[in-house]
């Protein structure tokens, strides 16, 4: 991955045209904005850019992708680093006006914080999701693990007690039809 301090802001040669507001962008700002974990539709409001540029400047300008990678990767470390210390619990400190005699003073103590159970099924369902999902797939299968097949039936009606316009309702409904009533042989 790229250092960020290879990110910093650089001259560029001057093209022809309508200057572009890419030639000033600091790379280590697009970084930080991406790190405090906002969007890329926010990242491109507070660069004073439309949506449509910010999706064209991450197109075809590596430093700028990299700098919005790099500041991704961070806020998801961070997160990470968070679940994984609520999963298993973690000691901090905290500070205290106690009054001693009289006279305040400052006590720093340590405390712990247990393990939390919401913390520990969310990770163990994304790392083990084989061993830990509550979501349940059903696989159906025909007989002997063979594809399931469905069955044909052909139904012989005598259609010749049928008008022209019921057989077209028949037909309409998705009834396919062999031979029309005239062409039937009449049974005794």
């Amino acid at each position: 991955m790229t250092d960020s301090s290879k990110l910093e802001k650089k001259p560029r040669r001057r093209k022809l045209g309508h200057p572009s507001l890419l030639e000033d962008i600091d790379y280590n700002f697009v970084t930080r904005l991406a790190m405090l974990g906002l969007k890329e539709k926010q990242i491109a409001g507070v660069l004073g850019i439309s949506e449509e540029t910010f999706y064209q400047w991450k197109k075809r300008d590596k430093e700028f992708r990299q700098a919005l990678e790099l500041g991704e990767i961070g806020a998801d470390t961070k997160v990470v680093q968070a679940l994984y210390e609520k999963a298993i619990g973690y000691e901090y400190e905290e500070t205290q006006v106690v009054t001693v005699k009289g006279k305040p003073q400052v006590v720093r103590y340590k405390k712990k914080l247990p393990p939390e159970t919401y913390a520990i099924n969310i990770w163990l369902r994304n790392r083990h999701p084989e061993l830990w999902c509550t979501a349940q797939r059903m696989e159906l299968t025909g007989k002997n693990g063979q594809p399931i097949t469905t069955a044909n039936f052909n139904i012989n009606i005598d259609l010749t007690k049928y008008t022209d316009e019921e057989l077209e309702i028949l037909e309409k409904a998705g009834f396919k039809l062999i031979g029309k009533p005239e062409e039937a042989e009449i049974l005794d």
